[in-house]
């Protein structure tokens, strides 16, 4: 099963009203269920994890959100991404990661969010 699968954005969204998602980390969960949006192009899951704290620099999965909106090339998420993150190292991580992918809007979205 992908580590984004619906089932799992599911438990993701599920847990972080629980008391102990994902190794005690309500982070982890709102980083999974912004993975998923990412991967999805789901503008409100992404909006609602947002707004509860999620965390675009926050890695789950050996990834970030950031990472995963450069993966699968969603540059309206990166965008509602870029908006909020404060990580400057994940900034600069996932713009190496879409230069290397050839992904050139995520690569100048993030360069102008640096900037």
């Amino acid at each position: 099963m992908d580590a984004y699968s619906p089932s799992a954005l599911d438990s993701g969204l599920m847990v972080v009203s629980a008391t102990r998602p994902f190794g005690n980390s309500i982070e982890s969960a709102l980083a999974l269920a912004l993975c998923q949006a990412a991967a999805d192009g789901n503008h409100g899951t992404c909006q609602d994890a947002l707004s509860l704290g999620g965390d675009p620099g926050f890695h789950v999965n050996g990834e970030t959100p950031l990472e995963v909106a450069v993966d699968y090339g969603n540059v309206a998420i990166l965008h509602l991404l870029l908006a909020t993150c404060k990580d400057r190292n994940a900034l600069l991580v996932a713009k190496h990661v879409a230069e290397g992918l050839g992904r050139e809007a995520c690569a100048l979205a993030i360069s102008k969010h640096l900037s």
